[in-house]
């Protein structure tokens, strides 16, 4: 949602019926697993 809508962690948040840190770290390891993925890739 927040890469791809671009939506703000506090919309998301309330969509979702979590604390925006809670968003905040689900955005962060999803991001950091397709980066490890990609890197994988590459090799």
């Amino acid at each position: 949602m927040r890469y791809v809508d671009d939506l703000p962690y506090d919309e998301i948040a309330q969509s979702l019926d979590q604390p925006v840190g809670t968003v905040k770290a689900s955005a962060h390891r999803g991001l950091m697993a397709v980066r490890a993925q990609l890197e994988k890739n590459d090799e």
